[in-house]
């Protein structure tokens, strides 16, 4: 089964930018050097804590039609950016800090399912999840070795 979280912003940063809001946060999340943000459709390779993960990211104009639900609660806000994730813990912690830090950094508004999400409740989420993201990395890693 796959979720989703949904930041509602209206512009969107480089790929630097994007990256210096993990950096400044101190989450040990890398994009990719290769693709700019702009150009993000599906699946997006990105590095968590040393392990390889990523999320699939989604970018498309806002349609009241879609998520009419959020339309009082995201202004002019119009650039939609869809995080999926499902499977395992390092998507959701991929998911879940670059929707955090996304809607922090650039006046967003964030949701999962339909219900608004701050901040804080995000990066619980991705706290929760890194510890487990370790465990389920590690003894992949520690095969692969051998």
């Amino acid at each position: 089964m796959s979720m989703s979280y949904f930041v509602f912003v209206n512009d969107l940063p480089i790929r630097e930018e994007w990256q210096s809001y993990f950096d400044m946060d101190q989450i040990p999340i890398k994009l990719i050097e290769s693709i700019e943000v702009k150009d993000y459709c599906g699946f997006v390779p990105m590095e968590l804590d040393g392990y390889d993960s990523g999320v699939e990211i989604y970018l498309g104009k806002y349609d009241p039609e879609f998520f009419p639900e959020v339309k009082p609660f995201i202004g002019d806000r119009n650039i939609m950016v869809s995080f999926r994730f499902g499977g395992d813990y390092g998507g959701l912690c991929c998911s879940s800090a670059a929707a955090a830090v996304l809607a922090k950094r650039r006046d967003g508004v964030a949701y999962f399912d339909v219900h608004p999400q701050t901040y804080e409740q995000m990066m619980y989420e991705y706290n929760e999840a890194l510890s487990d993201a370790k465990l389920q990395c590690k003894p992949i890693i520690e095969t692969d070795v051998v």
